[in-house]
């Protein structure tokens, strides 16, 4: 087991009275788990205004819910005290499990009753530097739910120190972030760390890839700045990382960054293309659809051009189905692009009879193949009704046989009674 000086940088903030009785507090706590060498032993103190919880599982903190034991549901968030339950094996901490709101049921094993909400982060801060896997990843929620508990010095350490596993790293940095919401200072303090560890060459992808997603997430678009720059970088792997942490906000000037990177004619294909999928995310707006039908045509490759097909089928909306079905039609589209355009409509919810009428307008093999097994996974009445009508006057016979062949899978009852009939007049 490691050491580290994680122990006493919470405090740094409070004065140096404050520190030491801070510590001493902490330390009693370190001593009183310690004291238990197998079994569980368990204390609480107060929980951060905006947290509640079920106390069995379930807590919220403010808008962000996590659900601890799988199947259960939170009837009513109630404000109460967190309690930590820490299960120790031969002397050794094995898992922490944290509960907010009432106390429902006693804990065996030796309670240390209520203690001071920064004695507890201090500790379980100390715990996350020190202890190895999941048990150090596990100290870190309890501490961020502590009541008037300074943790943001601890977290940027915790996510700095690249002796740590990357669940206490990337858990830590999460939880920094996230503390911007609670203080404007707090963005002042962990904007830095998260741009320093994106920078750094010598830190691993993984830790740079998260701090980016960071800076995304933090509130206030406190870190949408700096990704900005970091985007512009001339380090080509760090700019598109930060192209890929803009697509995850919902702020106005990522979005914008985004459609100009798509727009930009004179950058590789390959990052244009990351700028697309980036604006069909979770945030795309009616103006991110309008845009790229704009400079759909712009794209002449087919992987730019199935990127927007993509999105527009993701989104849905008649606009975009219709979008979707005048590609299908064109006789100068992409013979790939069409077939993706058939089976992004269906997925926006085009109707059996919109896909149906495509098969007779299209002179593409694989856009037909898709029309029919779009149709045979819609299986409605009218998907049914032109089935059977495309099997009935279909003039190509390899194609015919290939249509009969996987309508002869399907269960859908008028198609195992035509398929007989077809046998039976043979």
């Amino acid at each position: 087991m490691r050491t580290t000086a994680l122990y006493l940088s919470v405090g740094t903030a409070l004065s140096l009275a404050c520190i030491d009785g801070v510590a001493a507090q902490g330390q009693g706590l370190n001593g009183q788990v310690d004291r238990t060498r197998d079994g569980v032993v368990s204390f609480t103190y107060a929980a951060r205004p905006d947290a509640c919880g079920d106390g069995v599982g379930t807590i919220r903190i403010n808008s962000f819910t996590l659900i601890q034991n799988i199947g259960t549901t939170m009837d009513a968030c109630t404000d109460g005290p967190v309690r930590v339950v820490v299960t120790k094996v031969g002397g050794e901490i094995v898992s922490l499990r944290t509960v907010v709101g009432p106390l429902r049921d006693p804990v065996e094993g030796p309670d240390l009753g209520r203690v001071s909400g920064q004695a507890a982060a201090t500790y379980l801060l100390h715990l996350a530097g020190t202890l190895e896997g999941r048990p150090g990843r596990e100290a870190i929620l309890p501490a961020v739910l502590a009541d008037s508990a300074e943790t943001t010095t601890a977290l940027l350490d915790l996510a700095q120190d690249r002796d740590l596993s990357r669940q206490v790293r990337t858990t830590a940095a999460s939880w920094a972030g996230r503390n911007v919401d609670r203080s404007p200072q707090g963005g002042r303090d962990v904007t830095p760390v998260m741009v320093r560890l994106a920078r750094d060459e010598n830190e691993s992808t993984w830790m740079r890839t998260h701090a980016m997603s960071v800076l995304g997430r933090m509130g206030h678009g406190t870190g949408v700045t700096e990704l900005l720059s970091l985007q512009h970088s001339e380090d080509l792997w760090l700019a598109g990382a930060a192209l890929k942490a803009l697509a995850n906000t919902d702020d106005p000037r990522g979005r914008a960054a985004l459609r100009q990177v798509a727009a930009n004619r004179t950058l590789n294909e390959a990052t244009r293309v990351e700028a697309i999928k980036g604006l069909g995310r979770r945030y795309t707006t009616g103006g991110d659809i309008r845009f790229l039908r704009e400079v759909y045509s712009g794209f002449e490759t087919r992987t730019a051009r199935e990127a927007i097909v993509n999105m527009h089928g993701q989104v849905g909306g008649s606009d975009n189905i219709s979008w979707l079905l005048e590609r299908a039609r064109d006789d100068g589209e992409i013979p790939r692009v069409r077939s993706r355009a058939v089976r992004a409509a269906a997925r926006a919810g085009a109707r059996s009879a919109d896909l149906g009428a495509l098969y007779d307008r299209v002179d593409n093999r694989q856009a037909r193949e898709t029309v029919v097994s779009e149709l045979l996974r819609i299986g409605d009445t009218a998907a049914i009704d032109r089935l059977i009508d495309i099997a009935s006057h279909e003039q190509d016979q390899r194609v015919r046989r290939s249509l009969i062949s996987r309508m002869g899978r399907s269960d859908h009852p008028r198609l195992r009674a035509y398929l007989k009939q077809v046998v039976e007049e043979k």
